[in-house]
């Protein structure tokens, strides 16, 4: 199999659900090294469908291609381990809802400080990318409208 275009860069995803997993699948099927971060339990969907322990299908499903790392971020250790991790990457992948990756010591500021601390990595030195899957406008708005009742324009913007 040839290299894909995302071959070298290196991806720390933060995700759950289905938006953030897909979003790291999609880099890791282009060539990226994804690694997940994962808590010291695993993600809580491990074990859906599961007939070998920890290996659920929807897991699988969206895990594919990708490392995992078991951390707890909600010490001051493992949001330090993170902290050293971070330099080693070009991309970080966080979709939790907001105010979460602030507490976990993983928002943008945060890292973003780190990475330029260390901008010498990897062929896209200079570059830093980020991608943050976040929740959807779309999901405010259609929370907003029912809050509202009916009838409502939902309109979806992409967060950036």
């Amino acid at each position: 199999m040839s290299a894909g275009a995302l071959d070298g860069i290196r991806v720390l995803e933060f995700s759950q659900i289905v938006a953030g997993p897909v979003a790291g699948i999609a880099l890791s099927d282009f060539g990226a090294d994804v690694v997940k971060v994962e808590p010291l339990e695993g993600e809580s969907r491990r074990n859906s469908g599961a007939v070998v322990p920890n290996e659920g299908k929807y897991f699988q499903s969206l895990n594919r291609g990708k490392r995992s790392l078991t951390v707890d971020l909600s010490t001051p250790a493992g949001q330090h381990l993170i902290q050293r991790l971070v330099p080693g990457f070009d991309v970080v992948l966080i979709n939790y809802r907001a105010g979460v990756a602030a507490r976990m010591g993983i928002d943008y500021p945060t890292l973003a400080a780190l990475h330029r601390a260390h901008p010498e990595h990897g062929e896209v030195a200079g570059a830093y990318a980020r991608l943050l899957v976040t929740r959807s406008r779309f999901a405010e708005a259609r929370t907003i409208a029912r809050a509202a009742g009916p009838p409502a324009e939902l309109r979806a913007e992409a967060a950036g």
